[in-house]
C-alpha cells in the first residue's frame, strides 16, 4: 500500500464543494464559501484584503480573520459613493452592513496593516479612493481613523497601497501610489509614491516622496514590500511603472528601492505595451537564498503571437535575476497576470507559493464567455497546484486576489477571489461577488512545533481525510531538514525532501528513525486518526537546530495502489 500515487485533478469550477487534491505539495483545495454577493451595481470584489479579526456579526470579534471587499460603484440614491463590506473569514457572512465613502472610487484599493496601530485591538487597513486622491486608515468596524489627502489634484493617490517598515522603527509605514503625479520641477506626469510613518506618535506624518523615473510611466501603479536586501535594517520597496518606455514603447518597468531611498535595481519589460509591472507581489523565499522574491505581471503581453494573452515573471528579490516565467493558457485577451498574489508557504514545503489570475480566460469545459480563471503555482518549482475556472460569462473571476493569511482559523493561508462582473439578475446588474478557497491540510497542528533535545517529549498529531469507508488507511512519512530534492512517486510530488528517514518510513522501517512514531500506520475512523512523535531526553541532540518534517498519506483501502490524499507538512523544530 501507499507505494505509488497519481493525482491529476487540476481543473475545478467554483460552486463545487468537493475536495480537490493538490497536484503537488499535499493538502486538498476546497471552496470554503462563495459566491457571496449583494444586490446593487457596486462591483463587489473589484479589490480585496484579507485582514486580522475585525468582527463577527454585530461587531463582536469571532476569532477568525476577515475579508474586506471593495465596492467602488456603490450608490446611495443618485450618489456614487464607493464602499466596502466586511465578511467573516469563516462563513463569508456580512454582519456589519456597508461602510460608504464619499466617492472617487472609494474601495478600489486596500492594504492590510498587519499591526494594531490604533490601539483598539482590531485589525487596521488602508482604503483608497484614487479619483479623489485620498487614502484612509480604517480600524475594525469603527471606520476611518485618519485620512490622507494628496497635495496635487488628479494625481490618483491611492490607486495602489502597501504597508511595510521602510524606516526600521518597528512600525509598518503606510505607502501610497499616485501614478499620475506631476514631477515638481520637470512639469511632466511621471507618478509618485508617498511614504507616511506608521508610528501613531508622529500622527502618521509624511516622511518621504519617491518621484517617477521617466515621463508618463505611471510610476506607483503597483507596490510591493520586500525583505531587507541590503542589510540596513529596513525593508525594501518595489514600484511598478507599467507604461515606462526604457527599451520598448510603454513596455513597463519595475524599480526596487532600498528602504533608505536609493535605487537597488530596475527590471524592464521586453515588449511594447505589455504593461509589465501592472501588478506586483512579494513572495516568501522561492529560490532558497533566504530573501523574499518578486512576482511581476504583464497582463497585456502577447505570447507566441496571441494578442494580450498575458505573462508573469518571477525574479530573485535579492538581485533581480529571472527565476521563471508563466504564460497561463495563452488565449487571446485572457490577460493572465491581471492580479498576482502571495499565498505564503501554503503547503508547508518551505517555498513561497503564489496565485495568478486571468479574469477573461475562457472555460474549456463549457460555453461561458470569458468567465475568468485563477491559477495556483508551487513556489518549489512553478508546477501548477490548482486551476479554478468560473462558470459564469463575463464574471471577471480573479479581477482581485487576496492571500497569505488564514481566514478560517486553521493556520493555513487562504485565497480570496473577487469577481466584480458577477450578476444576480441579468447582464445589467454587475453586483459583484467574492469567494474564499482554502487548502485543507489533513494534519494538525500545522503551526510549527518545538521539541527540546535535552528534555525530550511527546507531541500528538491528528489526521483528517475525507473518507467514510471502514477500510480507509493512513501512513506517516518523515524527513529531516530541507525539503529538496522533493520526491516524486509515479508523477506525484511529495512535499518532503529525499532523505534516509523518508526512505525508511516509506518502507515502514520506523525503528531506523532516531525517535519513536507511535501508531504511524492505521485504519481511519470516519477519516480520522492520530499519531504521536516521542523522543527520550538527549535522543535528538545531534539534530539540534534542524526540523523534522512529517506528512500523512491516505487511501480508501489497504490494497489500493494509489495514494489518494496527502497532507501538508507538519514541522517540528529541534531546540537545545
Amino acid at each position: 500500500m501507499l507505494a505509488t500515487v497519481l493525482i491529476s485533478a487540476l481543473c475545478w469550477l467554483p460552486g463545487a464543494q468537493d475536495l480537490v487534491p493538490s497536484a503537488v505539495g499535499g493538502g486538498s483545495w476546497v471552496q470554503r464559501w462563495g459566491p457571496v454577493s449583494e444586490i446593487g451595481y457596486s462591483l463587489m470584489g473589484e479589490a480585496l484584503a484579507l485582514v486580522g479579526d475585525i468582527s463577527g456579526s454585530g461587531g463582536i470579534p469571532d476569532g477568525y480573520g476577515d475579508l474586506v471587499a471593495g465596492r467602488p460603484r456603490f450608490r446611495q440614491g443618485l450618489s456614487s459613493l464607493g464602499a466596502y463590506s466586511i465578511h467573516s473569514g469563516f462563513t463569508g457572512h456580512n454582519g456589519n452592513g456597508v461602510y460608504a465613502g464619499s466617492g472617487g472610487r472609494f474601495g478600489q484599493a486596500f492594504a492590510a496593516v498587519g499591526q494594531d496601530l490604533t490601539g483598539d485591538g482590531l485589525a487596521d487597513f488602508l482604503v483608497g479612493a484614487y479619483l479623489e486622491g485620498r487614502v484612509e486608515l480604517h480600524t475594525g468596524t469603527n471606520g476611518r481613523v485618519v485620512g490622507f489627502d494628496s497635495p496635487e489634484v488628479g494625481d490618483w493617490m491611492g490607486v495602489a497601497l502597501a504597508v511595510g517598515d521602510l524606516t526600521g522603527d518597528a512600525f509598518p509605514d503606510l505607502i501610497f501610489g499616485a501614478s499620475l503625479a506631476v514631477h515638481p520641477t520637470l512639469g511632466e506626469s511621471r507618478g509618485r509614491v508617498y511614504v507616511h510613518s506608521g508610528d501613531p506618535n508622529t500622527s502618521f506624518s509624511l516622511i518621504r516622496q519617491v518621484e517617477g523615473q521617466s515621463s508618463n510611466e505611471r510610476f506607483g501603479a503597483s507596490l510591493a514590500v520586500l525583505d531587507d536586501l541590503d542589510g540596513d535594517g529596513r525593508r525594501e520597496l518595489a514600484v511598478g511603472a507599467p507604461r515606462a518606455s526604457w527599451s520598448w514603447l510603454e513596455s513597463g518597468a519595475v524599480y526596487v528601492f532600498s528602504g533608505s531611498g536609493g535605487l537597488l535595481y530596475r527590471l524592464e519589460g521586453d515588449q511594447a505595451e505589455a504593461k509589465f509591472g501592472q501588478t506586483l507581489a512579494a513572495l516568501d523565499d522561492v529560490d532558497g537564498d533566504g530573501f523574499s522574491d518578486l512576482l511581476v505581471g504583464a497582463p497585456n503581453q502577447d505570447v507566441a503571437g496571441v494578442l494580450e494573452a498575458g505573462q508573469v515573471s518571477l525574479y530573485s528579490g535579492l538581485d533581480g535575476s529571472l527565476l521563471r516565467r508563466h504564460f497561463g493558457n495563452g488565449g487571446q485577451t485572457f490577460h493572465f497576470g491581471a492580479a498576482v498574489e502571495s499565498l505564503k508557504d501554503v503547503n508547508g514545503d518551505g517555498f513561497g507559493d503564489y496565485a495568478v489570475s486571468a479574469p477573461e480566460e475562457d472555460n474549456p469545459n463549457g460555453s461561458w464567455i470569458k468567465p475568468g480563471a485563477v491559477h495556483v503555482f508551487s513556489g518549489a518549482d512553478g508546477v501548477p497546484m490548482l486551476r479554478v475556472h468560473s462558470r459564469r460569462s463575463l464574471e471577471k473571476f480573479g479581477k482581485a486576489l487576496a492571500g497569505g493569511r488564514s481566514a478560517d482559523g486553521d493556520w493555513v493561508p487562504d485565497l480570496a477571489v473577487g469577481a466584480p462582473g458577477f450578476e444576480q439578475f441579468g447582464p445589467a446588474n454587475a453586483d459583484g461577488a467574492v469567494y474564499l478557497f482554502a487548502l485543507e491540510p489533513h494534519i494538525s497542528p500545522v503551526k510549527p512545533q518545538i521539541l527540546s533535545a535535552s528534555a525530550g517529549g511527546n507531541l500528538e498529531f491528528r489526521v483528517d481525510f475525507p473518507f467514510s469507508q471502514p477500510t480507509a488507511v493512513f501512513q506517516v512519512l518523515a524527513s529531516l531538514g530541507g525539503i529538496t530534492p522533493q520526491v516524486s512517486v509515479a508523477g506525484y510530488q511529495l512535499p518532503l525532501g529525499d532523505h534516509s528517514w523518508l526512505r525508511a518510513s516509506l518502507q515502514r522501517r520506523y525503528g531506523n528513525l532516531p525517535f519513536d512514531l507511535i501508531h504511524p500506520v492505521g485504519v481511519l475512523h470516519q477519516g480520522r486518526s492520530r499519531f504521536q512523535l516521542e523522543a527520550a531526553p538527549g535522543q535528538l541532540q545531534p539534530w539540534v537546530g534542524q526540523k523534522i518534517h512529517l506528512v500523512a498519506v491516505a487511501a480508501s483501502s489497504p490494497i489500493s495502489p494509489l495514494i489518494e490524499f496527502c497532507s501538508v507538512v507538519a514541522s517540528v523544530e529541534i531546540v537545545p
